[in-house]
């Protein structure tokens, strides 16, 4: 006797059922079409929206749109397979001309960041898809445009003026503020005007680096007692040291800064810097292991 599969009324037939593994699509569907729009989208998705800020990733998206609109000017179709390393040059050369020229007229240091953004997308789709760009990475042997050298930022003759001006009323910037202490004019334990004033008027004066200051000692100055200082209209400063070999010796600038006598009022002790407590605890390793030929400059204490 044949076994008869009887169907039960409102269930289906599980052999004819689908299968139900469910498989995510890669962003922007199974296949993308050959067009620049369309492959920055994906890349935008998959690789800097979430990844990078908001801000790079508008900026990145200017960037690859205006690539894109240039592209589509030029030959009427937005084609990736046909994007070469001609057509990169082309547009870097659009970027840096000037508007006259119908170009945008951007600074080297813009149109850098455009190229990095453009080599960043087709190194992307050449990794992951390299039947999209056939001629290979079109950014590859693209070289960037030279930075044009630093210009040096000095201060104009008004900030000199008014930082002067500040440095004159240090002193009452470091004053007790509770009514007990004010009207006698006593300053915090840790204020050092005079030394803030020496310092600013120094680089001024000499045009010293930061470490070149901080590695300079008080017998490196000539002459280098109050009484001299005040009484010489000039102060050479030698062994000057910093991250290079020793410069030659500078002197203060009159025209830059006063002389060095008017950093110290008459009234003011004769103490340039305060001397610091000495610590009790014992050298450090490196600072025993410190050359002591004169090759480093031994700090102060």
């Amino acid at each position: 006797m044949t076994a008869q599969v009887t169907q039960i009324e409102g269930r289906p037939d599980r052999r004819r059922l689908p299968s139900r593994k469910v498989v995510p699509l890669p962003i922007g569907g199974l296949a993308t079409q050959d067009a620049i729009e369309a492959w920055a989208g994906r890349y935008l998705d998959a690789a800097v929206r979430g990844v990078r800020s908001a801000e790079v990733a508008d900026k990145i998206a200017l960037h690859l749109a205006r690539f894109r609109d240039h592209f589509h000017a030029a030959h009427g179709h937005d084609r990736l397979s046909a994007v070469v390393q001609r057509e990169v040059i082309a547009w870097r050369t659009h970027l840096t001309a000037g508007r006259d020229a119908g170009g945008l007229g951007l600074a080297p240091a813009t149109v850098n960041t455009h190229l990095a953004s453009l080599s960043g997308f087709t190194t992307w789709v050449c990794t992951h898809d390299p039947a999209a760009l056939p001629h290979g990475n079109p950014c590859a042997k693209v070289s960037d445009l030279p930075l044009p050298p630093l210009e040096p930022r000095a201060l104009t003759p008004g900030q000199v003026r008014t930082l002067k001006n500040v440095l004159d009323r240090l002193p009452r910037f470091h004053q007790h503020k509770g009514r007990r202490r004010s009207g006698a004019g006593e300053l915090h334990g840790h204020a050092r005007p005079l030394r803030d004033r020496a310092i600013v008027h120094t680089l001024l004066g000499t045009g010293l680096r930061r470490e070149e200051l901080v590695n300079l000692e008080l017998d490196q100055v000539v002459p280098n007692t109050p009484e001299a200082l005040r009484a010489a209209k000039k102060a050479k400063i030698s062994g000057v040291r910093g991250k290079a070999a020793p410069a030659a010796p500078c002197s203060s600038a009159p025209t830059v800064a006063p002389p060095l006598p008017t950093i110290w009022n008459r009234s003011a002790p004769p103490t340039l810097v305060r001397p610091r407590p000495r610590c009790s605890c014992p050298p450090s390793r490196s600072a025993r292991a410190a050359p002591t030929d004169g090759s480093r400059p031994a700090r102060s204490t």
